[in-house]
This record gives C-alpha cells, sequence and structure tokens, in this order.
C-alpha cells in the first residue's frame, strides 16, 4: 500500500483510500474528517503528556470506528469496523494501512502501538508532580 500523508491537501487521496478499503461496509467506516480529528486527538494527548513533536517521529497509532454501545442479543458475533493504522514522521502522519476488524471495545477509538519511543518523556513528565 502507498503511503499517504493526512493533510487537506491529500483529502481527495484519503477518500479514495478509505473508500477502496470499505467497500460494500455500510456501518462503522470512517471518513477524512474521523480520521483527521482522532490524529488531532492523538497529538493534543501526547501533547498534554509533555511529548516534543520532535519525538514522536516513528510512533504509530491505530485509529479503530468502536461498536458504540450494547448489541442486540440476536446478533451473532463481532460487529466489523475500519482500522486505520498511521505513523507519524517529520513533515506529519501517514496512512501506512487500512482495513476491516472485530470491533470488540466499543469506548477505545485509538491506540499507541509502539510507546516505547515516547515513554522516557512520558516518565519524566509524570515524574514533574
Amino acid at each position: 500500500m502507498k503511503k499517504i500523508i493526512i493533510t487537506e491537501g491529500n483529502r481527495d487521496r484519503v477518500e479514495a483510500l478509505l473508500a477502496k478499503h470499505q467497500k460494500g461496509a455500510r456501518v462503522r467506516t470512517m471518513d477524512c474528517d474521523d480520521l483527521t480529528s482522532k490524529v488531532r486527538g492523538i497529538e493534543s494527548y501526547i501533547s498534554r503528556l509533555g511529548v516534543p513533536k520532535k519525538a514522536l517521529v516513528g510512533l504509530q497509532a491505530e485509529i479503530i470506528v468502536p461498536f458504540g454501545g450494547r448489541r442486540p442479543a440476536c446478533y451473532k458475533g463481532i460487529p466489523m469496523g475500519t482500522r486505520v493504522t498511521i505513523r507519524r514522521a517529520a513533515t506529519g502522519w501517514f496512512i501506512t494501512g487500512i482495513d476491516r476488524v472485530e470491533a470488540k471495545n466499543p469506548d477505545s477509538d485509538w491506540r499507541l502501538l509502539n510507546v516505547d519511543l515516547v515513554q522516557e518523556h512520558i516518565l519524566a513528565f509524570l515524574s514533574s508532580f
């Protein structure tokens, strides 16, 4: 898969890539606005922990559309949702993978994959209290 940077200038390319991987899916899908807002949320969270932007290079995150709420008892199986894997480079966040996976967690919509890159900054921030 060709890596695409998440910017307003690449909005059409990001939308096309998401549409390609979500073909046939009607629920728990993602669009460019959803993806952009989640990336902003990730950066906001990390900056509140005192991690400088230079330290984010190489950091990976996974954004998953949660199934949001209770399922009826007659629903068999686990609902599928879109998962987008992103990686931080010096110029911004790049999409490195998109697929449909089981949306098991109703609460969480993203997680960091390789926290060890920013672990020392987070520990320094937490120990400053």
